[in-house]
């Protein structure tokens, strides 16, 4: 009989963990359904551009386009602080007012398959309807991300270089 009874309470214990389990789990659902995770409050709506096919924006200025608005990019290689080449960035901005965007973030990166992390990261300058900036040229960059933020929505435009 002694047996018979440590079976059952094996049983009853371990039906009491599952029942405790299943409880934690349905509560951190619950709490996951009602608060966003952390960061997601914070984020907006994007809008991808898309650049032009034949974009090289050495040569000529290059747009990205949306239904409702376009970027203007223009690039130029300056000698910047002891012969540095530097990168010298316009954005020119259609389809919205320069007032309404909060900021600018261009970033240089390399072009991989995977994600990392951007080589340079940097704010540029209203000056009226134009974005400015002026950043060291790494040589292992490939593309030019551009994101113009109004507050409600983010626009990004990926330009090659």
């Amino acid at each position: 009989m002694k047996n018979i009874n440590r079976l059952w309470m094996f049983f009853i214990l371990i039906a009491a963990g599952l029942v405790y389990s299943y409880a934690m789990v349905g509560e951190r659902y619950r709490r996951a359904g009602e608060a966003p995770p952390a960061g997601e409050a914070l984020s907006r709506d994007a809008l991808i551009l898309n650049v032009e096919e034949d974009c090289y924006p050495f040569q000529a200025p290059c747009a990205a386009y949306a239904a409702s608005a376009a970027l203007v990019l223009r690039l130029g290689r300056v000698s910047g602080a002891g012969g540095a080449p530097e990168l010298a960035v316009e954005v020119a901005q259609v389809g919205f007012p320069a007032q309404a965007l909060a900021s600018a973030v261009l970033l240089l990166a390399p072009r991989t398959e995977r994600a990392t992390a951007p080589l340079f990261r940097f704010r540029a300058v209203a000056s009226g309807d134009v974005w400015k900036a002026v950043f060291p040229l790494d040589a292992k960059a490939t593309r030019l991300e551009v994101r113009l933020d109004d507050g409600k929505r983010v626009w990004v435009a990926e330009y090659p270089l």
